[in-house]
């Protein structure tokens, strides 16, 4: 491969890379936000129960 289509292929692979990690990224935020609040309000609604009984 020469020099300068070296570089394309590892820019595009640089720029592929990034797609894929901005929607990694986006995937993996949403999930920790989502696992954090659903184990937040399952603790608080546990907690309730306790405190009714």
């Amino acid at each position: 491969m020469s020099k300068g289509g070296w570089y394309l292929w590892h820019y595009l692979t640089l720029l592929k890379g990034k797609a894929y990690c901005d929607i990694y990224c986006k995937r993996i935020t949403f999930n920790v936000k989502f696992r954090y609040v659903y184990r937040h309000f399952h603790w608080y609604s546990s907690s309730n129960n306790k405190f009714k009984q």
